[in-house]
């Protein structure tokens, strides 16, 4: 079977009190941020269902971005079947621990370790046993290079970036998802990928945001929200690549690290991508959004809008207040 993933302290925004809390949860903002999420869900769970029963297989870009997305909404409020959303997750660890299929067991070269990150960081400790997390775990680490750093596998290795950028987007969202099963433990240089600070992608400085502030790391948490708001666009969203027009994965992606160091929708930086996204959502709930492969980077791609959605999805409601 297939499997290819992508898959990765300060400022912290000052809490209102009760009653502006009240107001702004009931602002028409924060109505209409809710009103995506609700067009996208249906959108998000066909396509899943759609692939599953086509594809068979836990594949990139769709499956664990549907579930990680569908739990976020779920926690938040939004209507969501659990029991369905459970089916989905118990689907994927059933493929994923299929002992006769070598590339995902461990026991094959081609282990994806975004993938697996991936489900450890979108599912909570209730749809996901402990004793699931530790075999996730155990994959993850067992294709650790003795560098530090994770191999990229799939369709990642031809996206339009420079490969070493791949490589420590990789390796920090592997990190990430280690550090969230561990938290005491310090990763390396190696996993911080120190030696790319000219990134041209919007995901480098995403999964660099999020991995510095959970490890507490107040300067670098600074420098990385106030990289990531500069290269905010006039319309309210973020490329994929920082040159890129705004499209829903690049902003759904900034939104959630946004969100997850304590900004939400009180910050201006918050309502103008809520904006932009509600302008931007078609009819159907999803977005147009163009590849993120070199070879299909000028067209609008399905995989790329399904995964766009997903984060928007993600995005949203990690900003949405209390």
């Amino acid at each position: 079977m297939a499997l290819s993933f992508l898959l990765c302290a300060a400022l912290i925004a000052v809490e209102p009190n009760a009653s502006q809390a009240a107001a702004q949860a009931t602002s028409p903002e924060v109505a209409a941020a809710r009103a995506v999420v609700e067009r996208s869900l249906p959108f998000i769970i066909a396509g899943g269902q759609d692939w599953i029963a086509n594809k068979n297989c836990v594949s990139c870009h769709r499956v664990g971005p549907m579930v990680w997305s569908l739990r976020a909404a779920a926690e938040r409020g939004f209507a969501v079947d659990r029991k369905q959303l459970q089916g989905w997750v118990d689907w994927s660890l059933d493929s994923l621990f299929d002992e006769s299929d070598k590339k995902v067991t461990g026991a094959g070269a081609a282990v994806n370790a975004d993938g697996l990150s991936q489900l450890l960081l979108g599912l909570s400790t209730e749809q996901l046993a402990a004793k699931d997390r530790e075999r996730l775990t155990k994959q993850i680490v067992a294709v650790r290079r003795p560098d530090g750093s994770w191999k990229p596998e799939g369709q990642l290795p031809g996206q339009k970036r420079p490969g070493a950028e791949t490589t420590a987007v990789s390796t920090m969202w592997q990190t990430l998802a280690l550090l969230s099963e561990t938290p005491s433990g310090k990763p390396s240089p190696a996993s911080m990928a120190e030696e790319v600070d000219a990134a041209v992608s919007t995901e480098w400085w995403v999964v660099r945001l999020v991995l510095s502030h959970r490890r507490g790391d107040a300067t670098e948490t600074n420098r990385a929200r106030g990289e990531l708001l500069q290269q905010q666009r006039e319309d309210g969203g973020w490329g994929w690549l920082r040159e890129d027009e705004s499209d829903a994965l690049a902003t759904g992606m900034a939104l959630y690290a946004l969100g997850d160091s304590g900004l939400d929708g009180r910050d201006s930086a918050i309502a103008r991508a809520w904006k932009f996204l509600a302008e931007a959502q078609r009819p159907d709930g999803g977005w147009d959004v163009r590849g993120t492969k070199k070879a299909k980077q000028k067209n609008v791609e399905e995989t790329a809008s399904y995964w766009g959605a997903t984060w928007a999805v993600i995005g949203i409601v990690q900003t949405l207040p209390d």
